[in-house]
């Protein structure tokens, strides 16, 4: 009986770490004001419903003091992006992360 939990247990940290893998994909880039790094602006990644008409999950982080951002651990799909600073939305756009890679964005506002 001690075997087949043990079994078990090992069966389930298997499943577990072969869905962590699976979402080992992210959003990351640089944002800059007229080419300048723009520091602490607020980035979220919406992640979409098939249809593609709402979101059904939401990641966010800030810019570094180069303005780069990260958005790791994510599952493969379509996002939207937006970029906030000052209590607005200044950037919005699109971005497909297909599993296990990277979405790279430049964006430099003007």
């Amino acid at each position: 009986m001690r075997n087949c939990k043990s079994w078990a247990f090992i069966n389930l940290l298997a499943l577990a770490a072969i869905l962590a893998w699976g979402q080992n994909a992210f959003i990351g880039g640089k944002v800059t004001l007229h080419g300048q790094p723009l520091a602490s602006a607020t980035v979220n990644a919406y992640l979409l419903d098939r249809g593609q008409t709402k979101y059904t999950s939401q990641w966010s982080t800030t810019t570094d003091r180069q303005g780069e951002f990260a958005v790791r651990s994510l599952p493969n799909g379509n996002y939207i992006v937006t970029i906030r600073y000052g209590g607005k939305v200044v950037y919005q756009g699109k971005a497909q992360v297909p599993s296990g890679q990277a979405e790279t964005m430049k964006v430099d506002l003007k």
